[in-house]
């Protein structure tokens, strides 16, 4: 069974193809058949948090936010996800991810995010490790008030490439 988008409730249906070999001639003729199996792994098992902290700023101020594991009990192996800072809060900059042992890709024009081991290896990161460290600028004439800096677009696999998002409390 072929899964998409990961869920086990969603299964493209699929047809075995088998290869054959066929030799004409003076000779013998072979056949040669191949026939493929799917190995279907589950997620792995445990939850983790990740959490943007709330920062003080003043106006005109820059401010980073590291984002950091809590509870950690369950391997990840990627991740790519969308962070919003509530306006007129500006993006500026990012890092990470140390707590995965991979390097982040952001785009900052669009702040969507993305990290994970290029072999697919899971790795279980320690309590109080850092996803990522996010910079914001702070407009000097911004308003007294609370700006949420949010998660949007998650999507965590582990190693086997199995959907997990549900896993990861953001």
């Amino acid at each position: 069974e072929i899964f998409k988008q990961g869920k086990n409730s969603d299964m493209w249906p699929y047809k075995e193809i088998k290869g054959t070999i066929t030799v004409s001639g003076d000779s013998t003729t072979s056949t040669t058949t191949t026939t493929t199996t799917t190995t279907i792994v589950p997620p792995v098992a445990g939850s983790v948090e990740w959490v943007i902290p709330t920062v003080n700023a003043l106006p005109g101020e820059t401010v980073t936010m590291d984002v950091v594991v809590k509870n950690s009990d369950i391997e990840v192996a990627g991740a790519q996800f969308d962070i919003n800072a509530k306006s007129p809060i500006d993006y500026s900059a990012s890092s990470g991810s140390t707590a995965y042992d991979s390097t982040l890709v952001a785009n900052g024009a669009t702040k969507q995010f993305a990290f994970g081991q290029g072999i697919g290896k899971g790795i279980k990161a320690e309590n109080g490790s850092t996803v990522l460290t996010l910079t914001y600028k702070v407009p000097a004439d911004c308003a007294a008030g609370s700006y949420p800096v949010e998660w949007s677009n998650a999507f965590i696999s582990d190693t086997n490439g199995n959907d997990i998002t549900n896993k990861v409390t953001l």
